[in-house]
């Protein structure tokens, strides 16, 4: 449909999983799309699926925890296709430990790729969409901004800590007409949590959870991500849009397996 015409998007995160799909999912409604990504091999991958979308789509290696190194991914973007219109911050990791278990240095590590993560690249994208007329920025949340898994203490206040800098950024940067929203998935069948997944026995306890009755993957996620990108959500910011089946309206803390990414 061709939402993103003529439109330039940053994607981190875009070595696999769901910043893959949004990635591919930006490419195919037009935009020029910087993938950024930790995983060398990862991103050589999600380049060679854009000829699949008769999309552009140019890597960039990135650590999202490094100011340096979110300023020179925008650089090398805008060197590629010019001045930013999109924005979005998905890369993220979890780990999975009970919470007297949980180290300094795993707290830290997830604090500074999923919460400090967005907060350089919404800093660094803002900077030049202000300076260029505004744009959209999407920030990945989770279910678990919403309600707590027991043993992923650490990933759980990062993903609520992204939907409340998303309202905090929404308000500040309104008058610079950047729009600023997030996107809560429930469980999503990708790489960080393939290991448990693969259990048809906890896939199946967590599809019963789900009113759709099965659990998500990359794809069911990005006609949101495309909405929020495009001027069809020209009036909208400041909110998470939760997409997750129904897992939230029907919550039960009874259920302590139940994570979501």
């Amino acid at each position: 449909m061709d939402r993103l015409e003529g439109k330039v998007a940053v994607v981190t995160g875009a070595g696999s999983g769901n910043g893959r799909a949004f990635a591919l999912g930006y490419a195919s409604e037009g935009a020029a799309v910087l993938a950024a990504d930790i995983d060398q091999d990862g991103l050589e991958q999600t380049a060679d699926l854009a000829e699949r979308v008769g999309g552009t789509i140019e890597t960039c290696l990135t650590d999202v925890t490094s100011h340096r190194a979110v300023s020179e991914m925008f650089d090398a973007a805008e060197r590629a296709y010019g001045p930013i219109d999109i924005l979005m911050s998905n890369a993220g990791i979890i780990h999975r430990t009970e919470f007297l278990d949980l180290t300094e240095e795993i707290f830290d590590r997830i604090i500074a790729v999923n919460l400090k993560g967005v907060f350089l690249c919404g800093l660094e994208g803002a900077k030049r969409m202000a300076q260029s007329g505004g744009g959209a920025i999407i920030n990945i949340a989770s279910v678990n901004s919403l309600i707590a898994a027991s043993n992923t203490p650490a990933y759980c206040a990062s993903k609520g800590g992204v939907q409340m800098l998303t309202r905090s950024m929404a308000v500040s940067l309104a008058p610079h007409r950047i729009r600023v929203n997030a996107i809560a998935p429930g469980t999503i069948r990708t790489n960080i949590n393939r290991d448990r997944l693969e259990d048809p026995a906890v896939a199946e306890a967590e599809a019963r959870r789900v009113p759709l009755g099965r659990l998500g993957v990359p794809d069911d996620l990005v006609g949101t991500a495309i909405f929020l990108a495009s001027d069809d959500s020209a009036y909208i910011t400041g909110h998470t849009l939760v997409v997750d089946g129904g897992l939230t309206i029907t919550w039960n803390a009874e259920h302590p397996l139940a994570e979501a990414e």
